[in-house]
C-alpha cells in the first residue's frame, strides 16, 4: 500500500476483496459523497444524513480506515471523545495479481508415487481418445451414500486415464504425464497437481514414497 500524487494504491487480493465488499453496499456511494463534500465527518453525523443506524455507518467507516482509504482523527467535545473521518486522496487504485494463486511446482511432491486407492468406490467415467471425462466420488455409507461428480479438463482426463490401478505398481506424476503423452507439461502441471490433491483428500488416490 502506498500513496503518491494524491493517489492511493492498494495491492493484493485480500485488500481488493475487502474493499470490494465495502464498496458494494447500497449506501456506499452516498457515504462517499459525504466524505468528499465534507472536510471531515463523524459516524453519527453521517448516519443522521443517510438515515442509517450509527453502527452500520461506523463499521463502514472503520472498514475503509483499516484499508488506509480514510484518515481517522480523535477529537473531544463536551469531554466525550469521538472520531472524525476524512478522505485525503482523490484517486484510489486497487489491483492484485491473480498469479498469487498459482500453485508452485513442488519437486518433492512430484517424486512421490501414486496410484488408485484400493476400495475407494470411485467411478472413473471414460471419454474419447484415452481419457477420463469425470470422476464420481461417494461419501457416507450404505443407503446414505452421496455421489459427488468431478468434471475434468482435457489434461486431467488424459492423466487419470493412465493412473495405475490399485493392483499395479505406483508411478510418479512426471512418469504418468510422460506415459499420457501430455506435451505441454508446464501448462498442464497446475491442473494435474490440483486434481491429484483433490483425489488424495477424497481418498481416491494413494500416495507412497
Amino acid at each position: 500500500m502506498n500513496s503518491k500524487n494524491n493517489m492511493l494504491e492498494l495491492r493484493g487480493f485480500r485488500i481488493a476483496a475487502e474493499a470490494g465488499l465495502l464498496f458494494s453496499r447500497d449506501y456506499a456511494g452516498a457515504c462517499l459523497k459525504l466524505l468528499m463534500n465534507y472536510n471531515s465527518i463523524s459516524a453519527s453525523e453521517a448516519a443522521s444524513r443517510l438515515e442509517l443506524h450509527i453502527r452500520t455507518v461506523q463499521d463502514f467507516l472503520e472498514g475503509l480506515t483499516g484499508l488506509g482509504i480514510l484518515k481517522r482523527e480523535s477529537v473531544q467535545e463536551d469531554k466525550r471523545p469521538y472520531y472524525r473521518y476524512s478522505m485525503p486522496e482523490r484517486l484510489i487504485r486497487i489491483e492484485f495479481d491473480p498469479g498469487e494463486f498459482l500453485t508452485a511446482q513442488d519437486p518433492e511432491f512430484d517424486r512421490k508415487k501414486i496410484r488408485e486407492m484400493r476400495g475407494s468406490g470411485a467411478v472413473f467415467h471414460e471419454g474419447k481418445d484415452h481419457s477420463i471425462r469425470s470422476v464420481t466420488v461417494y461419501s457416507g455409507t450404505g443407503r446414505n451414500r452421496v455421489p459427488s461428480r468431478i468434471s475434468l479438463t482435457k489434461c486431467q482426463g488424459r492423466f487419470l486415464f493412465h493412473l495405475p490401478f490399485p493392483t499395479q505398481s505406483p508411478m510418479t506424476i512426471k512418469e504418468i504425464i510422460s506415459r499420457a503423452d501430455i506435451v505441454d507439461e508446464l501448462y498442464c502441471g497446475g491442473e494435474v497437481r490440483d486434481i491429484v490433491n483433490v483425489l488424495i483428500r477424497k481418498k481416491v488416490i494413494d500416495v507412497s514414497g
